[in-house]
């Protein structure tokens, strides 16, 4: 997703059209993926400002390691169906905007050799320039780095279903799923619309792992039964 501040010079890390690379570029972001795209640009030979909003920030992982167990899980699962709270604490506790120490370690590096220009601080527009603490950002490629925002639900084409069906909806708008993250009969989700039941590992690796535990027994029990 792109910051509000992005004009017709920015564009999104994943977008398929790169083809206005150039020799000067400014990343804004302080991620995994950020980080990774600071050192593809300098081994091009590209001088690269990298723009965050905090210093860069080490974690191995999306959240703290506990949340991946569940006796770790024991206070989000006490809060049951109080899903405005369980929201505010995925919230509270995911860590993005953070990288592996090993990774972090490779960008400072370039940093303290002047490879790469470190600036940090909250993007800023002012009569069309962009400035972080007053410093205008240099070259005319910006890329942004700030993310994979899922779009509300209500936005998506689950909508039609939402309508048809009645579907449960709390003020958070994340569905609300059953413990086999099942929104209605034969109808599954997961990734951030099944944080509210898996918790703050919901969108990684890990949390994939878990929904297929939750979902195939239910799959393979309704298959048997027909």
């Amino acid at each position: 997703m792109l910051p509000e501040w992005a004009d017709e010079q920015c564009r999104h890390v994943f977008e398929k059209d790169q083809s206005d690379e150039s020799d000067q570029v400014t990343v804004v972001g302080g991620g995994i993926t950020a980080l990774h795209y600071v050192v593809k640009r300098d081994n091009q030979g590209h001088r690269v400002t990298l723009g965050t909003r905090r210093p860069l920030e080490v974690s191995q992982f999306d959240a703290d390691r506990q949340f991946m167990g569940p006796k770790g899980l024991d206070d989000f699962h006490r809060l049951k169906q109080d899903w405005t709270t369980k929201r505010s604490f995925i919230a509270r506790e995911r860590k993005p905007g953070s990288a592996p120490n090993d990774l972090v370690l490779k960008v400072k590096c370039l940093i303290q050799t002047n490879a790469v220009t470190h600036i940090i601080g909250e993007v800023e527009r002012d009569s069309g320039s962009l400035f972080v603490n007053g410093e205008q950002l240099a070259g005319k490629e910006v890329v942004c780095c700030t993310g994979i925002r899922p779009h509300p639900v209500k936005e998506t084409f689950l909508q039609p279903l939402i309508e048809k069906f009645n579907l449960p909806l709390p003020p958070c708008g994340t569905p609300v799923l059953n413990e086999h993250l099942e929104w209605t009969p034969g109808l599954y989700l997961t990734g951030p619309y099944a944080d509210l039941i898996i918790g703050p590992f919901s969108r990684a690796i890990y949390g994939g792992q878990e929904a297929a535990r939750r979902i195939l027994p239910q799959l393979l029990a309704t298959q048997k039964s027909v």
